[in-house]
């Protein structure tokens, strides 16, 4: 063996990174034209109550980047809003929220990239989506994602 020689000093913590996951969920068959809501790490359930589709945010942290897809082809248009603790999020004016025009066609998606809302530990997230337009006449498929900053807040952020 080489003889070894002694350690050195230690050198100064890092500056901590940031540590995100993306969240999302589903649900399939919206066929019909009431409002109904859609949990987080679910796909194929929806429900027109809302506790049926509560999930708890076990961590602390804040939701920014809000993405929906919807499939197949339909004239109907969805708005989706995330709720937490089952109401509107942020304040009435400027929730996270938007709005698909045309599920189905070449507006088959929409994002609200603008807003943020906080969590606190052992707060409820849900979906909320509401339709308008022509009732489905398919069943037509829907996601969404987001992105959730564990630990830190929409003010650390820059929102």
């Amino acid at each position: 063996m080489r003889p070894m020689g002694t350690t050195g000093a230690t050198g100064p913590m890092g500056t901590a990174g940031l540590s995100v996951q993306i969240i999302g969920g589903g649900a399939k068959k919206m066929k019909d034209d009431k409002t109904t809501f859609i949990g987080m790490f679910t796909y194929g359930d929806k429900n027109e109550v809302q506790q049926g589709m509560l999930q708890v945010m076990s961590i602390a942290g804040a939701v920014t980047d809000f993405y929906v897809l919807t499939g197949d082809n339909t004239k109907e248009s969805y708005t989706l809003t995330l709720f937490r603790n089952g109401v509107i999020t942020a304040d009435s004016f400027n929730p996270i929220t938007c709005t698909v025009t045309d599920a189905g066609a070449t507006n088959d998606k929409c994002n609200d990239t603008t807003h943020c809302v906080d969590y606190t530990a052992l707060e409820t997230i849900s979906i909320q989506s509401v339709p308008s337009g022509t009732k489905p006449t398919n069943d037509l498929e829907m996601s969404w994602t987001a992105i959730f900053h564990l630990g830190t807040t929409c003010a650390a952020l820059g929102f």
